[in-house]
């Protein structure tokens, strides 16, 4: 296997590599620049909240505080 990374600048000659990738039985593992840009966003988010309750050392149960804080999903 080999690994390749592309920048592509056109979105029309994104979609046609796309395309022809699929059409070829490539198998794409894609990354946008946008979707990087938002998940450092969440980031600071969570890291400024973490600040405002006075850190790692405010947090007496971490498993509790990791269950509230991950309410969306299931952690085991």
């Amino acid at each position: 296997m080999r690994t390749v990374t592309l920048n592509i600048p056109n979105d029309s000659d994104y979609a046609m590599l796309i395309n022809l990738f699929k059409r070829l039985g490539i198998v794409l593992e894609t990354t946008e620049k946008r979707d990087l840009k938002n998940n450092g966003k969440k980031m600071v988010a969570s890291l400024d909240k973490l600040a405002e309750i006075g850190g790692l050392s405010s947090i007496s149960d971490p498993t509790k505080w990791q269950k509230e804080i991950r309410a969306d999903r299931e952690i085991r």
